[in-house]
């Protein structure tokens, strides 16, 4: 059974230090490990980016719980429907200068993450990435 450890919300002026900070006192507190902090931070700056500069979103809700083995996140926003588990993914063997712009962000989110889900309840973006804690 998870365990609610810590929820925020994110608007447009918070920074990452802000999280940061937010997951350091978990980290202090013995409730996240040390080592899952940056993926946590690169993995929300990802979702922050793409729901304020393409979402035209103004809130992302985060929960973060844990489970014996597993961090969930669990994110929403009021931005566009969008599913990012739909989207193309972008040929990693095509050489760079052939490539197109953009998704490499989402793709890292995926790789970052051991599993993903998503839905839509007609006002909200739900988004759920697990990382393994072991």
């Amino acid at each position: 059974m998870s365990e609610l450890i810590e929820e925020f919300e994110v608007f447009a002026s918070t920074t990452l230090d802000d999280i940061s900070a937010r997951l350091e006192v978990l980290v202090a507190i013995e409730q996240l490990p040390n080592g899952l902090v940056s993926d946590v931070l690169i993995i929300l700056d990802e979702l922050i980016s793409n729901l304020f500069k393409y979402g035209g979103g103004k809130r992302l809700e985060v929960k973060l719980y844990k489970s014996a083995d597993v961090l969930e996140v669990r994110c929403k926003d009021d931005g566009a429907p969008f599913n990012p588990l739909m989207t193309q993914r972008p040929d990693l063997e095509v050489p760079m200068e052939d490539r197109a712009i953009g998704g490499l962000g989402l793709e890292l989110v995926l790789a970052m993450t051991d599993s993903q889900n998503y839905h839509y309840d007609g006002n909200c973006n739900h988004l759920t990435l697990t990382l393994s804690l072991s």
